[in-house]
């Protein structure tokens, strides 16, 4: 008997529901937990990535917006491309004998995310949103020690923040796994936490178990995708949990990439963390800023304007 993957929030039957890879093509691998929850729960699920991979060559499709495009399992993807979502795409056609594109937002700003996702809101009738991240710097405001890469989570976070008529929910995952490579303080991301505790924003934690029917299908999917892409190229966190679903625990050497700075996997890496979104949008200080942004680079430079601003707080390391 296979264990739930439990979420805390409800969907009711037949929503539909647009699962958010935050930044980086990876990202909506971890999505596929939820979007498997929510599927066995009677949602009927979209897949969208705010991708970094070059899709220069690709034609545009009439009316739909500039910087959104749907992968799906026929996409032929570049040798020399890192990221997943056509792989994505191909496995859950082969999983559940259903065409499932990957809305792919191609390097927006808030600006022309947010129009994108008006379109698909429209288009695929959205009644909420799931903005999932692989790891934890979607959560920073500015001023921390270490910021580690925020400004693809944050366009994401705060295009779905304009969204109207829609729920919208924001997640993390692989607690820990960032520290060797970014010098990212956990103790900065559980204050973030203990914030939105107090305004009653965080939703609940679940853990992603290799005896729970969505664990065996992410360990599935991680399989299909490491057979589809070379070594040097595979997610350091879906390896990271991947890894801690199978018990592992200490600094671990997973890809290539982490020869010189092994990734620190335990049991925490398996909690999906939940919170409400709109919670998490307005904390960020830059958030009226950059919604007229149509580029990563406008973006980053108003989080880079915001910390010389703020200030940047003292290393502060767990005491445990």
């Amino acid at each position: 008997m296979k264990l739930p993957f439990d979420l805390p929030f409800r969907e009711p039957p037949q929503s539909n529901v647009l699962l958010l890879g935050a930044g980086g093509g990876y990202d909506v691998v971890c999505t596929l937990p939820i979007a498997v929850a929510l599927r066995d729960a009677g949602c009927r699920i979209h897949l969208a990535s705010y991708s970094t991979t070059d899709f220069s060559g690709s034609s545009a499709i009439p009316d739909v917006p500039t910087n959104l495009l749907p992968v799906d399992s026929a996409y032929r993807r570049s040798s020399s491309d890192r990221f997943s979502e056509d792989i994505v795409a191909r496995w859950w056609l082969e999983t559940f004998a259903e065409e499932k594109p990957v809305w792919c937002f191609t390097r927006p700003g808030v600006r022309s995310m947010s129009t994108g996702l008006a379109w698909l809101r429209k288009k695929l009738d959205l009644t909420a949103v799931v903005v999932v991240d692989g790891g934890v710097d979607g959560l920073f405001i500015g001023n921390e020690y270490d910021l580690g890469t925020p400004s693809m989570d944050a366009i994401s976070i705060i295009a779905a923040w304009t969204l109207e008529d829609c729920r919208k929910y924001y997640a993390f995952t692989a607690f820990g796994t960032e520290g060797p490579a970014y010098h990212i303080r956990h103790a900065d991301v559980l204050k973030r936490i203990s914030e939105l505790v107090r305004h009653r924003a965080m939703l609940g934690v679940s853990a992603l178990l290799p005896l729970s029917h969505a664990g065996d299908l992410f360990l599935d999917a991680l399989e299909f995708i490491g057979n589809a892409v070379d070594p040097i190229f595979r997610s350091i966190i879906s390896s990271s949990i991947e890894c801690a679903m199978r018990g592992g625990f200490g600094e671990t050497n997973l890809t290539p990439r982490t020869d010189w700075a092994p990734v620190w996997v335990s049991p925490l890496t398996l909690l999906y963390w939940y919170f409400d979104l709109v919670a998490v949008a307005n904390a960020k200080p830059y958030l009226r800023e950059v919604l007229d942004t149509d580029d990563v680079v406008a973006v980053a430079e108003a989080i880079e304007r915001t910390r010389k601003r703020m200030g940047v707080v003292d290393r502060q390391d767990i005491p445990i």
